[in-house]
């Protein structure tokens, strides 16, 4: 079967495959909305096309079940563009549902696309990017473009126009199955929040279901494109940053409706040297580090910014490292992070 994006048509190989298909939807069919019976036919394209490619799906899916060796056939569905006609946070939805849905139905989908959230972020080895070479200006023959490897999304970044870093960030939520998230700036923060998740347990206030993800640092929240996506494609959303960053992200916030402690959160002491996730660790945890690494805490002082961010790396990490090393530490030593834990609590709303 072919399936056009745009106009929701289906038109079987007659040649070859007569009487599996039919150009006319098979069934009557009305979607409901607040308990209101639509026809399709008075529906969005969106969701036209939406429900057409699903009932090819079914529609092959009986064909592939046919009794007798002789007639029985394992089709190969290919989508036109099924991004067509929906939001971003619709075609993420209809790309992860394709992509279940070709592995419990045991039917090969081949998609066309021209939209990065429709691309298969759980088994990007099922991405194909293909690319006409071009010659003298004129076009020559296409070829398969390598999208292998750690770094496989920057080759679809170049031909669909987005920034390839910013994505990769963002890709875990596309094909998230959580129904709520915590943002958190790095790697590193995601990484104190779960250890705090541990040893505080139902104390801090983060229910288990709940997906810490990581969005490369403050500069990402001034896309509000994506972060509207986020918003729209989750039942709960709560972000937190470094204090040191506040009032640059939280304006980007607030044009999304979004409110100071209800919705997101800058972590940090309001002190030189704390406006950050390691301005809350016990004093314990700083002197240990700062005494063990004087190079690094010197280094701090240079005239290099490279040099200068290349010690701040270090130093956070040997700092969340040697806070990992025990998980003996009073309510008092945690307090920054228990306070966290209050507001975590009454965004998740979690009941003791």
């Amino acid at each position: 079967y072919l399936l056009h994006g745009r106009r929701g048509v289906r038109r079987p190989d007659h040649g070859r495959f007569e009487g599996y298909g039919s150009p006319e939807m098979p069934l009557r069919i009305n979607l409901k909305d607040k308990k209101v019976e639509v026809p399709i036919d008075d529906w969005g394209s969106g969701t036209q096309n939406r429900t057409h490619i699903l009932m090819s799906l079914l529609q092959a899916k009986r064909i592939k079940d046919l009794d007798g060796s002789e007639e029985k056939i394992t089709p190969i569905v290919i989508v036109e563009e099924p991004e067509s006609f929906l939001h971003p946070a619709a075609q993420a939805e209809f790309g992860v549902l394709l992509q279940e849905l070709a592995q419990e139905l045991g039917i090969q989908i081949v998609v066309s696309t021209h939209s990065p959230f429709m691309l298969n972020l759980v088994s990007p080895s099922s991405n194909i990017l293909l690319r006409r070479r071009l010659r003298r200006r004129q076009l020559q023959e296409t070829e398969v473009v390598d999208t292998s490897g750690e770094n496989w999304m920057e080759p679809f970044s170049e031909y669909l126009g987005i920034v390839s870093p910013e994505f990769n960030y963002w890709r875990s939520l596309f094909s998230s199955r959580e129904s709520r998230v915590l943002l958190v700036e790095g790697k590193l923060d995601k990484e104190y929040f779960v250890y705090i998740r541990d040893i505080l347990g139902e104390r801090f206030g983060l229910p288990k279901d709940v997906e810490i993800v990581p969005y490369g640092g403050k500069d990402a929240l001034k896309n509000t494109t994506l972060v509207s996506f986020v918003l729209r494609n989750f039942d709960r959303v709560f972000v937190t940053f470094d204090l040191d960053g506040a009032s640059d992200v939280a304006r980007s916030l607030e044009r999304l409706s979004l409110k100071d402690k209800d919705d997101y959160l800058a972590i940090g002491k309001n002190q030189p040297g704390k406006n950050a996730i390691e301005g809350l660790l016990p004093e314990r945890v700083t002197a240990a580090v700062f005494g063990r690494e004087s190079n690094l805490v010197m280094q701090l002082a240079s005239q290099s910014a490279s040099e200068r961010r290349e010690a701040k790396a270090k130093l956070k990490t040997r700092l969340l490292e040697e806070f990992q090393n025990s998980s003996e530490y009073t309510d008092e030593e945690l307090s920054g992070f228990i306070d966290i834990s209050n507001v975590f609590k009454k965004a998740f709303r979690v009941t003791q």
